[in-house]
């Protein structure tokens, strides 16, 4: 942020400022809703909120919260396939997607990343 921070927002320029309105608002839940969508790199979350000024507790906290759901999905997803893989036999891909201990995380992860939003349209009514 202090070394490379203004020549970095330099050259990003308005795609920074659409993250601005975001992060200024409430940078805690912005950053717990950019860290629970897969959609969004890490290293590019983190870089935003660098050049944002975003303080170091809310940042710490937000990104702890923000990867125990997808940590718990990627573990759940690589033991349900290395239960697959370790039965042996031909086990075609849709049907390991299929397999409830990998399909359920998932669509855990995927629910739970659309709870902010949820808030978000409760608090406007």
């Amino acid at each position: 942020r202090s070394a490379f921070g203004a020549s970095l927002a330099a050259k990003v320029g308005p795609a920074l400022d659409k993250l601005r309105a975001g992060f200024n608002a409430d940078g805690f839940n912005y950053l717990l809703v950019l860290r629970l969508v897969p959609a969004f790199p890490f290293w590019l979350v983190n870089v935003a909120a660098a050049l944002l000024g975003m303080r170091l507790g809310p940042y710490v906290l937000g990104t702890a919260i923000g990867i125990i759901p997808g940590t718990f999905v990627y573990c759940s997803v690589g033991a349900g396939a290395g239960a697959a893989i370790a039965a042996g036999g031909d086990v075609p891909l849709q049907g390991l997607l299929l397999k409830p201990e990998i399909l359920l995380p998932i669509v855990g992860l995927v629910l739970l990343s659309l709870v902010p939003v949820a808030i978000k349209r409760r608090k406007r009514r």
